[in-house]
């Protein structure tokens, strides 16, 4: 103690020193109680994730034996109740589709002996579910086959509910003395911090007592950081609340022509502020100074214009901020002559609207050509509509159909033209709309059957007759494809057959995978223009 009851440094030191070491022991005492409450509450949770998934488990078996005993009451009733049946198939379908998506049973699902049995309980659940949810009279009349598939997965569900029962359990276990270890650890971890802490209290105090020969070293610092910037590639620009500035780098010399000893000094609103800049320069100056308001001030690099010592003006981009020194402001600012990059800039805009001009006329170029084009077209498609209304030949009228779709063909590519953005974008449009097949491979037949004649070939169609009668897609981009495929065929076949067939690949709810293949007995593609034919 001093004089007037003040601490002397020495007790102060030893006090704080003696404050620190408490505060540490009190968070130590509070990470072991945290670390045991944590602990407790991962077994809570733990223990409520294992007990919910070993129910699942009982619970899909159960769901089995119930689906199974409604199937066989009901195929010994007359009228039988089909709402149970569906009930429990719904109960068994959601039981197994979370164990097949739920993330709580990752780790049992890569055991390839689970996923063998989970596969087969879906895919018997996927393959029923069009006859669980179809017509009832459809459902009684599969009850017998149902009944026997549900019987052959008795061994898969009991194997699968065992098996994610025995895996759950040894990995419950399994995680919560990974959960203990991993907290024993926490502990020897919280002692050794401790001891850490106290050893850092201990050196707080020999670094205390270096304070003096830190600020030694502060002195250096700041010597280094003037050498730093002196030597920078940025101009640096330090001025005080009165717009003198009292220090210049050289690379500031270098672009502003002033040397430091002109500069320093020196107004930085006179020397280097362009002259239509003063009275917003110094009142924003006015204004931070009196309130600490900017609105350039700390917010990172912005672009400006700046006057060298030969008054030309120039664009700069700037970083300023301020700091206070014995009460007062000094403003730091670093700036960078931008011109080169503000006349490549120019360049590149100016680039970049020629590129536009030119788009936009070939875009106004394409749209003119397709509107003079269409114009003529829809002329002769509309004469021939109202030469179809006229006394025709049976002959005639085919030749009329032909030649109406080979233009409404032509018509769909003059169209496709103003598209052609969409197209160099990849963004082409697939146009879904229903339309009978059948119609549209005869209609392909039918225009190439003129050609087909002169060369003496026969044309035929062939449809599955397990496809729909109508079908919904792009009816006319598949037309084109059907009658380039068929017309070079015709073109490159003499004395021959080409045929047309349309087959059912799969089917899956309302999605069908049909396949198109044109075949002829002409002399086919030479094997070295193949890969560019399809390309």
């Amino acid at each position: 103690m001093t004089a007037g009851g003040i601490l002397s440094p020495s007790v102060a030191r030893w006090m704080r020193i003696l404050a620190l070491s408490t505060t540490i022991l009190l968070c130590i005492i509070a990470l072991g109680s945290l670390a045991r409450e944590v602990y407790l509450k991962l077994q809570d949770l733990q223990k409520a994730n294992t007990d919910n998934a070993q129910w699942t488990f009982s619970q899909i078996e159960v769901d089995y034996f119930r689906l199974n005993f409604s199937v066989q009451s009901a195929l010994k009733e007359e009228e039988p109740d089909l709402s149970d049946i569906r009930k429990n198939f719904d109960l068994f379908y959601s039981r197994a589709s979370t164990l097949k998506v739920s993330p709580m049973y990752d780790a049992v699902r890569r055991e390839t002996e689970f996923q063998s049995d989970l596969t087969r309980i879906s895919t018997f659940l996927d393959n029923n579910v069009p006859l669980i949810d179809g017509p009832d009279q459809t459902l009684i009349n599969n009850l017998p086959v149902l009944a026997r598939e549900i019987e052959q997965l008795q061994r898969s569900t009991r194997d699968l509910s065992l098996f994610g029962l025995q895996l759950f359990v040894g990995q419950a276990d399994d995680q919560r003395q990974q959960v203990a270890n991993t907290l024993t650890r926490l502990g020897f971890l919280s002692a050794a911090l401790f001891l850490i802490l106290s050893l850092v209290a201990i050196l707080l105090l020999r670094l205390y007592r270096r304070s003096e020969q830190a600020a030694t070293e502060r002195k250096e610092a700041a010597a280094r950081l003037s050498t730093i910037l002196s030597t920078s590639l940025d101009a640096v620009l330090v001025v005080d609340h009165e717009g003198s500035i009292v220090d210049y780098n050289g690379a500031a010399e270098h672009v502003f022509g002033y040397t430091a000893k002109e500069a320093i000094g020196g107004s930085l609103a006179d020397l280097l502020i362009p002259e239509k800049y003063h009275k917003s320069h110094n009142f924003a100056m006015a204004r931070f100074i009196e309130n600490g308001k900017g609105r350039i001030i700390g917010r990172g690099r912005v672009e400006l214009e700046a006057r060298d010592k030969f008054g030309k003006i120039f664009p700069v981009e700037v970083s300023l901020d301020a700091v206070q020194h014995n009460g007062k402001y000094l403003f730091v600012s670093f700036l960078r002559d931008i011109t080169h990059e503000k006349f490549a800039q120019q360049e590149l805009v100016a680039a970049r609207d020629r590129a536009l001009a030119g788009e936009k006329a070939k875009a106004d170029f394409l749209a003119v050509m397709s509107h003079e084009m269409r114009t003529p077209l829809n002329g002769l498609l509309g004469t021939l509509s109202l030469l179809r209304e006229t006394e025709l030949s049976a002959s005639q009228r085919k030749f009329i159909s032909n030649i109406e779709t080979s233009g409404q063909l032509l018509l769909g590519h003059v169209n496709d033209v103003l598209d052609i953005s969409k197209f160099e974008a990849g963004k082409t449009v697939l146009y879904q709309h229903p339309f009978k097949l059948a119609e549209l491979m005869d209609e392909v037949i039918d225009s190439q059957s003129v050609m087909a004649a002169q060369n003496g070939n026969t044309l035929i169609a062939r449809i599955d007759p397990n496809i729909p009668e109508t079908v919904i897609g792009d009816q006319g981009k598949l037309r084109q494809i059907l009658l380039n495929l068929v017309s070079n065929a015709t073109k490159f076949t003499t004395q021959g057959s080409i045929k047309l067939v349309a087959t059912l690949e799969s089917k899956s709810g309302n999605e069908l995978a049909i396949k198109m293949k044109v075949t002829d007995t002409g002399v086919g593609i030479s094997p070295e223009h193949i890969e560019q034919i399809f390309d």
